[in-house]
């Protein structure tokens, strides 16, 4: 493969356990619902999702088995080494690194990306904000990042601390020294610092899942666009987002 999305995901969360394998909409896991957007949107991209050796993670087995892609088990805590570990595996060149808790990741910065990452000759390509925050830094949910297998190889070389295992592209556009870096703005219009739409508590999940029943019942995509104009309609939606990122400052 020369390039590949990995889809990370465990169910061991101290927040909230087991949120991978609750049911989000009609009886699908947030996991079945990125899995099938990613196969339905990138035909030509495969799709492996990296889970853990831990017995409680059979599940998510199952359903990367029930969505038909590639599936890697490796390191619970060690997220950097399970990435390390399952490109080997599938010979992946380039990463497009996929977080399980981000529903509303978009097919259309995805897009815009890839084609970027192509054009460019770096070792590491992401969104960053209007204060210079890397997206996988924000709260947004929107957004993927690319690096090459070597980068994150290197990574590994460089350092073995438990902070940037666990956090795996942090310490690469933490030190642009050692890596080429390039960065895609993070549009305007999704720059509002109360938006929180990844799922890490209850109060998260609950809210996503709101989100996504209205979106689907009108049958609108699942992009930045009309996301966002249904939360500014919805001021308590903002009010409890502020709250989740108080509590789970990144």
């Amino acid at each position: 493969m020369d390039i590949a999305f990995i889809v990370q995901a465990r169910s061991g969360s101290t927040r909230l356990p087991n949120k991978m394998n609750m049911p989000f909409y009609e009886n699908q896991s947030i996991l079945d619902i990125i899995l099938n957007r990613l196969k339905t949107h990138f035909k030509e991209i495969p799709v492996i999702l990296a889970t853990t050796v831990n017995s409680k993670d059979d599940m998510i087995v199952e359903t990367g088995k029930r969505n038909q892609v590639e599936v890697f088990r490796g390191s619970e805590d060690n997220v950097l080494s399970r990435f390390v570990e399952a490109s080997k595996e599938f010979s992946v060149k380039h990463v497009i690194r996929i977080c399980a808790d981000n529903p509303f990741i978009s097919i259309k910065y995805l897009e815009e990306l890839i084609e970027f990452y192509k054009n460019e000759k770096a070792d590491y390509v992401s969104f960053i904000s209007e204060t210079g925050l890397p997206a996988m830094k924000t709260h947004f949910g929107f957004f993927a990042e690319i690096t090459s297998f070597k980068t994150l190889e290197t990574t590994t070389q460089k350092t073995q601390n438990p902070f940037y295992c666990e956090h795996v592209t942090n310490f690469i556009y933490g030190n642009s020294d050692l890596f080429s870096l390039n960065f895609i703005k993070i549009p305007a219009e999704i720059e509002n610092a109360n938006i929180r739409l990844t799922v890490d508590t209850l109060e998260d999940f609950t809210i996503c899942k709101a989100i996504y029943v209205y979106l689907m019942h009108h049958h609108l995509s699942v992009e930045p666009a009309y996301i966002i104009k249904y939360i500014n309609d919805n001021p308590d939606f903002l009010s409890v987002m502020k709250d989740q990122i108080n509590l789970n400052k990144k």
